[in-house]
């Protein structure tokens, strides 16, 4: 009886334990979702990221960090986590264009024609969300840059010497 008693505290013990924590991650991704919707995208991340590392392999968390890493203009984390939530979850097929732009604003551009082009080839715009249209217009876009890359300048830059501008500011 009294190592039954014992196990019973210890799991009743666990259970509580389990619960408080659980309510914690909850709060900080609620207070994470305000200051997103604030603007407050640093704090945001900050807290989004606390809570992924208790609650690992959650498809909201990985999307929520994504868009707040691209809020940020920081694409390597937002291409990394968009990543993340296709790999987890095919529900959310739009992380894979946006894995595919954020490769692109990052001058990735082959990689980013491979995932935009995989993208519009399984994407199945039945909501009407254009993001079919729109992969292919980045997918020209990609294009142009690449061919407009190779191309020389058909200008030269030099610098005017004799009196137009002195070593202060002007």
């Amino acid at each position: 009886k009294l190592i039954l008693m014992k196990i019973n505290n210890i799991l009743t013990i666990s259970l509580c334990v389990a619960l408080l924590s659980s309510c914690a991650i909850q709060k900080k991704i609620k207070t994470a979702d305000q200051l997103y919707k604030d603007g407050s995208y640093y704090n945001a991340v900050d807290l989004y990221g606390e809570a992924y590392a208790k609650k690992e392999n959650n498809t909201k968390l990985t999307y929520k960090l994504a868009e707040t890493n691209k809020a940020l203009k920081d694409y390597q984390q937002a291409e990394k986590w968009y990543a993340k939530t296709s790999e987890l979850n095919n529900s959310k097929p739009e992380a894979k264009f946006f894995e595919g732009l954020m490769q692109k604003n990052q001058g990735k551009y082959d990689e980013a024609a491979v995932t935009l082009q995989a993208f519009s080839d399984s994407y199945n715009d039945k909501e009407g969300t254009g993001l079919k249209t729109r992969a292919k217009l980045e997918l020209e876009g990609i294009a142009l840059a690449k061919e407009m890359m190779e191309v020389k300048p058909e200008i030269e830059v030099s610098t005017i010497t004799g009196g137009l501008n002195n070593n202060l500011q002007d």
